[in-house]
């Protein structure tokens, strides 16, 4: 054949780490594509699951045995730096996918270039280790030359409808503040 040839998502199983908001927002994308959703989430139940319309994945090796694609959505604390590691990564189907949008550190980044070629994995990644911190620098790493390796260069949110809503927010968090009301998401409240 003379064009790509790509299997598409109906029918495959989707993993998700992590079951936040952004997490939620991912659940409602997928419900269009006629998919099996599971989920994993140190707070999940199966209550909690059966609410949201996803099989609660207690067990996340079982989540990376079972899953076609896997979409990362976890703050980096001390207990998710690395949670993608060696282990998880080698009980993935080969050929599966992993998609981190979250942050870099979640993920082993040795372990899934080992993956990706010992195994064929993909990894879909708008993080990348080290990251440059302004948009004129080199970046140099063996995980954006790996073929299986596919990036865009943190630029997720960056949509009008993303900057819209951060708009919005800004000038919801100064009312607040002026109003000498509660202001929402405050790191520093003295």
């Amino acid at each position: 054949k003379e064009f790509g040839k790509a299997q598409g998502l109906k029918g495959r199983t989707i993993g998700l780490v992590g079951v936040g908001q952004i997490g939620r927002e991912m659940i409602q994308r997928l419900r269009g594509f006629d998919v099996k959703i599971l989920a994993w989430s140190r707070s999940m139940t199966p209550e909690k699951a059966k609410t949201l319309g996803v099989e609660h994945c207690p067990d996340l090796l079982e989540l990376a045995r079972r899953s076609d694609a896997i979409s990362i959505h976890v703050a980096l604390t001390a207990d998710t730096r690395g949670l993608v590691g060696a282990e998880f990564l080698a009980a993935m189907k080969p050929g599966a996918i992993l998609i981190n949008t979250a942050r870099a550190d979640v993920v082993d980044t040795e372990a899934l270039i080992r993956a990706m070629d010992e195994k064929g994995l993909r990894a879909g990644l708008d993080v990348f280790p080290s990251e440059p911190t302004t948009g004129q620098a080199e970046y140099e790493h063996p995980l954006i030359k790996n073929p299986n390796c596919y990036g865009t260069h943190h630029i997720g949110a960056s949509t009008d409808q993303a900057e819209y809503e951060t708009g919005l927010e800004a000038v919801r968090v100064a009312r607040a503040f002026l109003a000498k009301e509660q202001v929402p998401n405050c790191v520093n409240p003295a």
